[in-house]
């Protein structure tokens, strides 16, 4: 009991309380093509790029059915400290746009409960991507940035 007393304390000092925070919300969907309503097996969701390839979180099966469980993460944060937070999730495949499915905005927005977000059908459009690496280069994202969506067509 001292010892948690002492924590908390040593917490206080420092100006820091730790706190719940979201990685991500959850989503459960089942992911198809636009035109031809088929399952597309292997769609990925991804919340960012690192180093040119998006960060793939969970993978479609065979009928399309694709879940991601909420992740939260405890972290130490500044007792009057604000952030302002961005996190989108995606929903990509190879040969087809990134569609995004998620997006939590806003100051110390990932101090709130996660979600599960049940989208039903999600309807991938297809594009000229080649390959999964072509799902980061539709939008430009980096880690240090917030991302607001793909660029607007020229």
């Amino acid at each position: 009991m001292r010892l948690i007393a002492a924590l908390i304390a040593v917490s206080l000092l420092t100006g820091c309380l730790p706190r719940q925070v979201v990685v991500h919300d959850g989503i459960r969907a089942s992911v198809v093509d636009a035109e031809s309503k088929a399952a597309i097996a292997g769609a990925f969701i991804y919340d960012r790029v690192e180093a040119g390839r998006p960060r793939v979180l969970a993978r479609s099966d065979a009928d399309g059915r694709l879940e991601l469980a909420p992740k939260t993460r405890r972290r130490m944060t500044p007792v009057m400290g604000e952030a302002q937070v961005v996190q989108s999730l995606w929903i990509c495949s190879a040969g087809y746009e990134p569609t995004r499915v998620s997006q939590r905005a806003g100051w110390n927005a990932d101090v709130a409960a996660a979600r599960v977000h049940a989208l039903g059908t999600v309807e991938l459009a297809p594009s000229a991507v080649r390959d999964e690496n072509g799902c980061a280069l539709t939008h430009s994202v980096s880690p240090d940035r917030a991302d607001d969506g793909p660029p607007p067509a020229r």
